[in-house]
């Protein structure tokens, strides 16, 4: 969840029903939203402040975060990369589905996200 009005809903139901909410910003948040946009302030606070952990995707950000002296935030503000484990992939694939579906020649992207 971003640290915005859905990240706030996250928070009010995860203390609702006794679950902890990680949030996650991912930039825009913090540096357009927070900076540019005052009346969101409270908001994003509000989910800041509400998060049992909040996920920082550069360090940059992360300073950010713990910059709007939300008490106790840079306790529970954990840097946590946008990245892929390349180590995790292997080029030693079984690549037959490709014959079924007449796909020998082209390239296949796969998005996940």
């Amino acid at each position: 969840m971003p640290c915005d009005s859905a990240g706030a809903a996250a928070v009010d139901v995860g203390k609702q029903y006794n679950i902890k909410t990680y949030v996650t910003a991912h930039g825009s948040d913090m540096f357009e939203v927070y900076k540019k946009q005052p009346l969101m302030r409270s908001t994003i606070k509000k989910v800041l402040k509400g998060a049992d952990v909040v996920l920082a995707v550069s360090n940059a950000l992360r300073h950010e975060i713990i910059a709007t002296g939300v008490k106790g935030i840079s306790n529970k503000t954990r840097l946590s990369w946008n990245a892929v484990d390349v180590n995790k992939f292997s080029n030693d694939v079984n690549d037959s589905f490709k014959k079924e579906y007449r796909l020998e020649d082209k390239p296949i992207v796969l998005f996940v996200g």
